[in-house]
């Protein structure tokens, strides 16, 4: 900068944000990105919800947790999304009709099975019931990397599925 611009600034004073012109500017510069960082991951926000419908399409998942738990070992729960409908294999066939929206909500209806009688791996058909209970209570779903979770009203995370490899059937 020459000595001209200087002297229209000021003596000793220069347009530098390094220098002591304006110490205030940095401080300022952060406090206003965790601001917008902070304001961006806030709890309740429709991104922290958020999957994309279009990410459910096609999708295929197993269960990897119920209500906080692990499934009974020995089964296998699958979900899968085509269309306006989802289905899968717990111990029984089940289906039904879903909707799901870009800012997290969703909605399975119309939650139907095949009623057979499950003996194996014990404890199966009360983790059926379960199973089905929430999925008629799913509100919200959010997808990260290969983990689906789908929450209830009360934003409890219910289902925890991981994405279903093309080897797994």
């Amino acid at each position: 900068m020459s000595n001209k611009q200087n002297e229209e600034i000021g003596p000793g004073r220069s347009m530098d944000l390094h220098g002591p012109a304006r110490p205030w500017v940095w401080p300022c510069v952060f406090f206003g990105l965790a601001i917008v960082l902070a304001a961006c991951a806030a709890p309740g926000a429709p991104a922290e919800l958020s999957g994309s419908a279009a990410n459910l399409e096609g999708s295929k998942w197993v269960l990897s947790s119920l209500n906080g738990n692990n499934p009974v070992p020995g089964s296998n729960f699958t979900l899968e999304f085509t269309g306006d409908e989802f289905g899968g294999m717990a111990c029984n066939h089940y289906g039904g009709k879903y909707t799901a929206a870009n800012d997290g909500s969703l909605s399975l209806t119309e939650v139907t099975s095949t009623l057979m009688f499950c003996s194996d791996p014990e404890g199966v058909m009360e983790q059926e019931t379960a199973f089905f209970q929430a999925l008629e209570k799913a509100a919200a779903y959010r997808i990260t990397g290969d983990r689906l979770e789908i929450m209830n009203a009360a934003g409890d995370n219910t289902l925890l599925f991981t994405k279903k490899e093309q080897s797994q059937g």
